[in-house]
């Protein structure tokens, strides 16, 4: 049961509201977890939301589709600490980051950027 709760907790709704919330208590900025569906939380929010990295994903590739995924979504950036100092490619990653970020490169193409900083 305790697992479903923690699935609920971040659920594409929650995460919407608590960004909402945020915003509404003068926050310039919102942080949330990528959701399926994260529209509904870069909609409910007036201001740029986050994704935090949460806990390390399996792949660079997984991660970087993440970030392409919700910057796609709207997101306007991430907070990512794991999931770029422990890739093994810290230098590449912020490079792969960027281009999906700021110049909306494929995660494919950002990943490229990885493999040659290895």
């Amino acid at each position: 049961m305790p697992e479903r709760a923690h699935l609920r907790s971040q659920s594409p709704e929650a995460m919407a509201s608590a960004a909402r919330i945020s915003f509404e208590h003068g926050a310039d900025l919102g942080k949330s977890y990528y959701t399926d569906d994260f529209e509904k939380v870069t909609e409910n929010c007036p201001v740029p939301v986050l994704i935090a990295g949460g806990p390390k994903m399996d792949t660079v590739e997984e991660t970087l589709q993440v970030v392409h995924d919700a910057t796609r979504a709207g997101a306007a950036g991430v907070v990512f600490g794991r999931n770029i100092w422990q890739s093994g490619a810290t230098r590449g990653m912020i490079q792969a980051l960027g281009g999906i970020i700021h110049e909306g490169q494929p995660a494919t193409e950002a990943a490229s950027m990885v493999q040659h900083a290895l």
